[in-house]
């Protein structure tokens, strides 16, 4: 008969380990057999907590404002009214996973018979145990998820993980490295060495470790959070040598102190290391099972500034994974506490060291690390966005046509409807009713799944339910655009003198209504680009000759606009969701033009790849508010020239040049001196990097 075996971990926001390490221990000893203390703030994994609800397991789930001290009597305690029930027990952490290590064969063994074989074959003597061996992974700057590591030093012999015979137990320490036993076997000061290792996620990317040591020095209560480096510094230097966590004191503090520096020694130790050893067992089992969300749906801000309150709105986007691109400007310590995929320069240049190099430094073209991490994680949709930007409707009916709105009003019609967020207003819309009119408003009632229609024809209401249960909305129709050439889509959403940025100042588009129509068309809209309200993209002619205040786009907000091929309107990397992974090659931002031109440019190139490829753009009503980062508007004009002077031509190329390659393009954009030679070099590098991800 097998020996019981419970486990107690202690872990806190471990959404890249927690969900493989509760599946691996929980099928060699069972789910009722462990015991899970959490101190999360990451709702996503408290939300995973609940999808398992239904296995054995324990949880204990703490008020987040408890202590690394606080904890260690808690896993006593817990350790303590189990011993009775089990045969074994063992406290681990997120990043530990049992196996057996033949000293003999050299071989590692996580399978179920293994383990559960070298428990039951243990002497029980009442002394503690020792975990035998153990090996630690090799660090990366890959700060998403842990399992993807497969490079360990090689298995050692250690005595830093302890663990028990049940019924003789009596304390551990926070990080079971060292416990007690009833009397008589606490004095013979003796423990029972095994063949049982760890597996030992321990050197992650730098960050995330100076993050960990960071998070349990706070825990202790040795710093807060909010002291200044300065103050940080000063309270540890006086901690106690022997407090707990203390070499995590020392780690944070080297960090503090002298963070280049030791961020070169960290990886220097683990390079060309002759006794690397390649393990990538758990990875095998795991990888494809890792992460509490498996988005297919990231927004992407490249920033050098703090984090805005743009940025910490996105982080509470579910279902959305924010991925931040920092570059040599900006504070990495500053992304370490708050919900992103924080892509700094050393994780851009482990992840994709082929190109690092070959994106300037200072630009926003760095934006593309991220584009690139997207598509290596195979996510399906991006929210192009910049870190001064906050989206304003409900970010995962971006794809449907209608806004919601806050009233109440009930017209008379009313179709049965079970999700306002689902529904197809299209399909409702191509029935024609009312004289062939369709609706242009709705009210959903959720308590009843009711779903009332307005029509044009028909504005009166019915206050049939309070505003507190019902979703109100106005549905969006489409309208192609078939002007050949440039077009000002803003002047169908006001009367107002205004432009996009990258039509020419002087070019007489500016001017003149775009004439829309109902005419269907058989693209598929796989990029929907929103205005921005109170500093909409306009350049700087527009900002130093015409207004430089504050506007909102004011008419026809319930009309989207799909361009048709070769109607061209400037679209950028503001408000621009992409839908199509088989389009994401086309997100390349130019890096030898300016940084006012290179997004504008991408824009153009990207629309005549779509068109070649039977898909197109849609422009909607302003689904964003921009707070603008300061600018230095001659500076900002000065960036601009080069696009004022070669919009037209760059248009009437790609006009000459419909089926070309995005290669082909760049080539040709290069003999006509808009990019230069050093162009080429980067795109084909981005073309080599997309096509391996999609292979």
């Amino acid at each position: 008969m097998d020996k019981s075996v419970k486990i107690v971990l202690m872990t806190k926001n471990e959404r890249y380990l927690i969900k493989s390490w509760i599946k691996y221990h929980g099928e060699i000893f069972g789910y009722e057999n462990l015991y899970i203390i959490d101190d999360s703030t990451d709702v996503d994994i408290l939300k995973y907590y609940q999808s398992i609800s239904h296995l054995p397991i324990k949880f204990y789930i703490n008020d987040i404002n408890s202590n690394l001290n606080t904890l260690t009597l808690k896993i006593n305690e817990i350790m303590n009214s189990i011993k009775n029930e089990c045969d074994f027990m063992i406290k681990l952490d997120t990043d530990e996973f049992i196996g057996v290590y033949d000293i003999h064969t050299n071989d590692i063994f996580i399978d179920k018979e293994k383990v559960r074989n070298s428990f039951n074959n243990l002497v029980i003597n009442g002394y503690a145990y020792k975990c035998g061996y153990t090996m630690e992974s090799y660090p990366t700057s890959h700060k998403n998820n842990p399992l993807d590591y497969v490079y360990f030093c090689n298995p050692h012999e250690t005595n830093f993980k302890t663990f028990f015979y049940s019924n003789t137990f009596l304390h551990i320490d926070l990080g079971s490295h060292n416990g007690a036993v009833i009397s008589p076997y606490q004095n013979d000061n003796k423990e029972n060495k095994t063949d049982i290792m760890i597996v030992h996620y321990h050197y992650q990317s730098f960050q995330s470790y100076i993050n960990n040591c960071k998070q349990a020095v706070v825990s202790h209560g040795y710093i807060h959070p909010n002291d200044t480096k300065e103050v940080q510094i000063q309270k540890l230097s006086i901690t106690n040598h022997y407090a707990p966590s203390h070499h995590k004191i020392n780690k944070y503090l080297k960090y503090l102190s002298e963070p280049t520096k030791y961020l070169d020694e960290y990886y220097t130790q683990f390079n060309n290391d002759p006794n690397k050893y390649k393990f990538d067992k758990l990875k095998n089992l795991f990888i494809n099972d890792d992460c509490i969300i498996n988005s297919d749906k990231c927004i992407i801000i490249t920033t050098i500034n703090v984090p805005s309150e743009q940025i910490l709105h996105y982080t509470n986007m579910k279902g959305w994974d924010l991925i931040v691109v920092g570059d040599k400007k900006t504070n990495n310590m500053l992304y370490e506490n708050i919900n992103c995929i924080y892509l700094g320069l050393e994780e851009q240049k482990e992840l994709f060291p082929s190109i690092y190099d070959k994106i300037p430094l200072n630009s926003y073209a760095r934006k593309m690390f991220g584009y690139l991490y997207a598509v290596k994680h195979k996510y399906k949709i991006i929210y192009d966005t910049d870190d001064d930007n906050k989206y304003t409707e409900n970010i995962d009916s971006f794809q449907n046509n209608f806004k919601l709105l806050n009233n109440a009003d009930f017209p008379s019609s009313d179709i049965y409807c079970k999700n306002i967020l689902t529904f197809d207003p299209l399909s409702i819309n191509d029935t024609k009713i009312n004289n062939s009119e369709v609706a242009t408003h709705f009210t959903f009632d959720k308590l009843t799944n009711n779903l009332y229609l307005k029509y044009s024809s028909d504005m009166s209401s019915l206050n049939q339910a309070s505003s507190e249960r019902c979703i109100s909305g106005i549905f969006r129709q489409d309208k192609l655009c078939s002007t050949p050439g440039f077009v000002n889509l803003y002047k169908i959403y006001t009367d107002s003198f205004i432009w996009p940025r990258g039509i020419p100042p002087n070019h007489s588009s500016i001017e003149i209504v775009p004439e829309l129509s109902d005419v269907k068309t058989d693209m598929e809209c796989v990029v929907i680009q929103g205005l921005v309200n109170n500093d909409p993209d306009v350049d700087a002619h527009y900002r130093i000759n015409v207004n430089s205040n504050s506007f909102n786009f004011d008419k026809n907000e319930q009309y989207n606009i799909i361009l048709d091929k070769y109607s061209v309107c400037p679209f950028n990397t503001q408000n621009t969701f992409w839908t199509d992974c088989s389009m994401f090659y086309a997100m390349y931002l130019p890096v030898s033009v300016t940084f006012r031109y290179t997004d504008i440019l991408r824009g153009f190139i990207a629309l005549y790849q779509l068109w070649k490829n039977n898909k197109t753009i849609k422009f909607t009503f302003p689904t964003a508010i921009q707070d603008r980062n300061e600018h230095d508007l001659n500076k900002d004009y000065e960036s601009e020239v080069s696009m004022y002077n070669t919009a037209e031509l760059v248009i009437e190329l790609l006009n000459n040049n419909k089926n070309a390659t995005i290669q082909e393009m760049y080539s040709i954009l290069e003999q006509n001196n808009i990019v230069d030679k050093t162009e080429l070099d980067v795109l084909n590098e981005w073309m080599n990097i997309i096509n391996s991800l999609n292979n």
